[in-house]
């Protein structure tokens, strides 16, 4: 309560800024975006999503081994090579003695190698370089043997910047490839994009897919980096989950040009027993709204697949006839007497039809609106008709009124939409912006996640509430919020004043200073005409 209590007076008195901002790199916004054409179009795929994001973040680089396979490695300013050879000590060949010298890679990519001078190791790679120069300390020299090996690579710093877990700088070489990178910038983000990776060289931009190295060992899309390269991860623009009769169901990245078929062939294609004349997908439109699509497989290469969508492929021997359930809910009965986990996400549950089954009947079973739940913008969405029937869910929750409950028909859906489970945090601060709702954070918490209010500007007791109507309400920094609430923090008063006396005296020192021209230049006249 103690630390609270500081931290609370840190934010009032503004002092935080400094102390709690972020500083993390800021992603880059506006960048172009690329359209690919995967090959995933026409083959299956793996699972690839978790995998992708969990082999990177625990990928490394180990230089011993990777100093074993360098027959492609580009020598490059800054490496350590080593000149060993061995020599007689003696007339009859008895004694040999052994040395060996650091030779390194001048930044004109040239070598200046014992014996034999300097030696130019552009275009050549490391064999090649070894070959030369062996060569020539041999015909040079009379020794029994010579080699020249790469001892240590160069290194180098490259910039990995947005969605990544770290941002910055990491040290690379020239055998680290960009999955190397991203690991020492300690993986993807949450929402990050493994499919459109933009590596910046020489001034040139190369759009990578990585999910093509894991799945058809295409070394391009993985290269080695070298001096100067910048690395962004930008947002994913399509993520969508595939559930039901595909080998592995799951959360997958799609591109702009790909399509539902191609989402199917990610998850490894359809299993035995699927239902090919019926694709459910769930769709939250930009709006709020909620719809259910229904699409064959025939028609799945036409179907672009939006953010968020939910495609399940359903079985054969599942029951055509179905009530369906969708939202804000628990996803299983439970009898109130122990504490129950809240989910954060849209459940979505199919229930078999029968004659008589009711709207109650359903809700007991998914153990009814968590407390996330729009009760009040539910509906039932009839299949028959399309119509979408509001529902005064709450109430029928709490009374079990049979006047409210209501006979469910073969196709029909329950909607619960769920809360914004975000809080936006706006005005004076030093990162404005969306964090995630959690209950018991407060508003001086979520003032903290968005780096401090602004203490040069801000008015630390301007801090409101900001309704759907742009109402305002103040609140206190130790007062919780609710999901989607809009936290805003007001500009001082006397800043406002400071600025309109700044504007005044600009504008009058602008006036004073034409006065004082015109003045002149009359007396100049004035003179010009006595004399």
């Amino acid at each position: 309560m103690k630390l609270r209590l500081i931290v609370v007076l840190c934010i009032l008195f503004g002092t935080t800024t400094g102390l709690f901002a972020d500083n993390s790199t800021s992603q880059s916004q506006g960048q172009n975006q690329t359209s690919q054409e995967s090959s995933s179009q026409s083959q299956k795929g793996f699972g690839l999503q978790s995998a992708i994001f969990s082999e990177v973040r625990s990928a490394g680089t180990n230089l011993s081994n990777n100093l074993s396979n360098i027959s492609e490695y580009s020598p490059t300013p800054g490496d350590v090579y080593t000149l060993t050879i061995v020599e007689s000590t003696s007339a009859t060949g008895t004694g040999e003695r052994s040395s060996s010298f650091p030779v390194q890679l001048n930044e004109d990519m040239t070598l200046d190698v014992p014996f034999i001078g300097t030696i130019s190791a552009r275009g050549k790679t490391i064999p090649e370089l070894r070959k030369q120069i062996v060569q020539s300390v041999l015909k040079t020299v009379p020794v029994q043997y010579a080699n020249f090996i790469l001892t240590t690579p160069a290194q180098f710093n490259v910039f990995v910047y947005g969605g990544v877990n770290s941002p910055g700088y990491v040290v690379a070489n020239p055998l680290v490839t960009v999955i190397d990178a991203i690991a020492l910038a300690k993986g993807f983000k949450a929402g990050a994009s493994y499919r459109r990776i933009e590596l910046f060289h020489d001034g040139k931009k190369e759009t990578l897919d990585i999910a093509k190295y894991y799945a058809d060992a295409d070394m391009k899309a993985n290269p080695r980096l070298q001096p100067g390269d910048k690395i962004f991860v930008p947002q994913a623009q399509i993520v969508t989950d595939i559930s039901g009769k595909v080998k592995y169901p799951g959360s997958y990245e799609l591109l702009p040009s790909e399509n539902l078929q191609t989402l199917i062939n990610l998850a490894g294609g359809t299993t035995p027993g699927a239902l090919d004349s019926r694709i459910e997908i769930s769709r939250i439109n930009t709006d709020g709204s909620h719809e259910m699509l229904n699409v064959s497989l025939d028609h799945a290469k036409s179907f672009k697949i939006s953010m968020g969508d939910q495609v399940k492929i359903l079985s054969t021997s599942q029951n055509s006839e179905v009530v369906t359930v969708e939202g804000a809910v628990y996803g299983s009965s439970h009898s109130g007497e122990t504490p129950v986990s809240v989910p954060r996400k849209s459940v979505r549950i199919d229930f078999p039809y029968f004659p008589g089954i009711s709207l109650l009947a359903v809700l007991d079973a998914v153990g009814g609106p968590t407390p996330y739940a729009k009760a009040g913008q539910s509906y039932i969405l009839e299949h028959s008709t399309g119509k979408k029937i509001p529902l005064r869910l709450a109430e029928l929750w709490k009374t079990r009124n049979q006047a409210l409950n209501r006979e469910l028909h073969p196709g029909d859906q329950i909607v619960v939409p769920m809360e914004t489970l975000q809080v936006f945090v706006t005005g004076q601060v030093t990162n404005p912006g969306a964090e995630p709702y959690q209950p018991d954070l407060t508003v001086a918490d979520y003032l903290l996640y968005a780096g401090g209010i602004n203490e040069n500007t801000a008015d630390p007791n301007g801090i409101f509430l900001v309704d759907f109507k742009g109402n305002r309400t103040k609140i206190a920094a130790s007062q919780t919020v609710t999901p989607g609430s809009v936290i805003y923090v007001a500009r001082k008063p006397l800043f406002q004043v400071n600025q309109f006396f700044q504007n005044f005296f600009l504008t009058t020192g602008w006036v004073t200073t034409l006065i004082s021209a015109a003045s002149i230049l009359y007396n100049f006249l004035v003179l010009i005409h006595v004399l």
